[in-house]
């Protein structure tokens, strides 16, 4: 074997594995939480369209007993259409709490449960267009509320505007919407001349991001989920 492959694949393996072993410990100390919420087409019916998917990346910042504050790092917003799904993202999430946290009282803090994030305080802002498909940032707000609801659900108002457009895509107060259970970060076009070696130069030459991170904890470890990662920033 090529003495520069042999190498490369030596080092591609111990990346991997530190990866692994860091991936383990963020998430036993909750250091990054995926959560999302589903806007559906008839809110009667929890197995319609979804309309918009709202995707919030979640990070423990303070713990009182077995309450955990929760800050929002970022939040994407997928609108589902034919032509193609549009996507938003921002990483300044407007959280309307007293200390801009969201405070979850846990049966298990060290092992959330989705089901548990039924009831998000106030999140508004602007989001920026995240693919070629979005014709305009987002206007976005969304707030949970209390109420009867079925297990992964609950009950939220919510409006998502295009920003130079009067009329929201979506609107409703206390409606019905769905809370997704195994939640992924939204689909992201490949580039396809990136090549893993292309990658791994990159990761060596820059600090390991948050996402590869979660990406590997995740077992997404594939050339289209790298190529993936390349556009999260």
């Amino acid at each position: 074997m090529n003495a520069r492959l042999r190498t490369t694949g030596m080092l591609l393996t111990s990346l991997v594995t530190a990866f692994f072993f860091n991936a383990g410990q963020v998430h036993a100390d909750n250091s990054y939480f995926l959560i999302a919420f589903d806007t559906l087409e008839d809110s009667s019916d929890p197995n319609s369209d979804v309309v918009f998917k709202t995707i919030l990346e979640l990070s423990e910042s303070d713990r009182d007993g077995d309450a955990v504050g929760w800050q929002v790092d970022a939040a994407y917003f997928v609108q589902p259409m034919s032509g193609g799904d549009r996507l938003w993202k921002t990483s300044a999430v407007n959280v309307s709490t007293s200390d801009g946290l969201w405070w979850i009282e846990h049966t298990k803090p060290d092992e959330p449960s989705h089901a548990e994030f039924d009831l998000p305080p106030l999140m508004s802002g602007e989001a920026a267009i995240h693919n070629q498909t979005a014709p305009q940032p987002l206007v976005y707000s969304l707030m949970g509320r209390t109420g009867t609801h079925g297990t992964d659900e609950l009950r939220f108002d919510y409006s998502f505007r295009l920003l130079n457009e009067p009329e929201p895509e979506e609107e409703e107060d206390d409606d019905i919407g769905g809370v997704d259970p195994e939640p992924e970060y939204p689909p992201f076009s490949v580039t396809a001349n990136t090549t893993a070696a292309a990658v791994i130069t990159d990761i060596v030459a820059s600090p390991i991001d948050r996402e590869l991170s979660v990406l590997i904890a995740d077992k997404k470890w594939t050339g289209a989920n790298l190529d993936a990662w390349m556009r999260l920033a």
